[in-house]
């Protein structure tokens, strides 16, 4: 290792191959936490992409069921229509039978 404040007046001399040594430990400590911290927002993204596609699926059962309501509510529509076209041209022939004023 290098040497620092050792009580060692004969310990060894630091060499290039110990400081690439350190910088090299150093540097696969920092590359791991750095992947440790990547792995964790990965985690939270998942969680989050999972959200939203629960969040998807009850969106499309929803516009699912509002989509047949509209669909009843067409035909609802429709058989009112329908009635009120006979409703208006009975009431016609009644007003012409009785001779008042047609609309």
């Amino acid at each position: 290792m290098i040497r620092g404040r050792d009580t060692n007046p004969y310990s060894r001399v630091a060499t290039d191959e110990d400081y690439a040594e350190d910088f090299l430990k150093t540097d696969l400590k920092r590359a791991k936490n750095a992947i440790s911290e990547q792995e964790g927002s990965l985690g939270l993204l998942g969680d989050a992409v999972n959200r939203i596609g629960q969040m998807a699926r009850q969106i499309g059962e929803e516009v699912s069921t509002q989509n047949l309501m509209l669909d009843d509510l067409g035909k609802d529509i429709e058989t009112a229509t329908t009635n009120m076209d006979l409703v208006t041209a009975k009431t016609n022939d009644l007003i012409k039978k009785s001779g008042g004023r047609q609309w």
